[in-house]
């Protein structure tokens, strides 16, 4: 789109362009609906499954939410590479809680759940994990989710996680559920 199309319809810059802001965005009432919709989820501190096609706004919707979170209560961590293992998932966790990533699984683990329960009990702080293109993660990675969220013999809500995937995710659904 040239600058002289752009005036014509009195527009400063690309309509739909991937870089807006989520304060310009259209605030439509579906986004609105979800929008509540994630936050009661986390007020609950219950984790949460986005299904939607491709170019849905499945995205666009998890940074308006992010947007709208007290900067102080939470710590966000956005995970986007879900094609990867058990171990590789937990490293790119670690390096995104800014951890020394650990060589084995058990190490990388023990590291992680020890600093969001850190984050949580002496920082006060909210963890959640935002899985993007869920659908992609292996199942081996889905069946060790509801391990990461199980703190204090499963009575501490430390870290909750949002999943972001296409409709095709239902093969994992019962692997989500566990997902609490």
């Amino acid at each position: 789109m040239n600058n002289k199309t752009l005036s014509t319809y009195g527009l400063t810059r690309l309509p739909f362009s991937k870089d807006i802001p989520a304060s310009e965005m259209l605030d439509t009432e579906a986004l609105q609906t979800a929008r509540e919709r994630l936050k009661a989820a986390l007020e609950g501190r219950t984790s949460a499954v986005m299904t939607g096609d491709s170019g849905s706004g499945k995205t666009c919707l998890l940074r308006a939410l992010e947007e709208d979170l007290p900067q102080g209560r939470y710590r966000i961590h956005y995970v986007h590479n879900a094609t990867v293992n058990r171990r590789d998932f937990y490293r790119q966790l670690s390096i995104g809680l800014g951890l020394e990533p650990r060589a084995a699984f058990a190490a990388l683990f023990a590291s992680v759940s020890q600093h969001i329960q850190d984050l949580a009990s002496q920082h006060k702080l909210r963890i959640v994990l935002l899985i993007d293109e869920a659908h992609m993660l292996p199942l081996s990675v889905l069946d060790q989710m509801h391990v990461l969220m199980n703190f204090e013999r499963d009575s501490k809500p430390c870290c909750r996680s949002f999943w972001w995937a296409f409709p095709s995710c239902a093969r994992h659904s019962n692997a989500m559920c566990c997902s609490r």
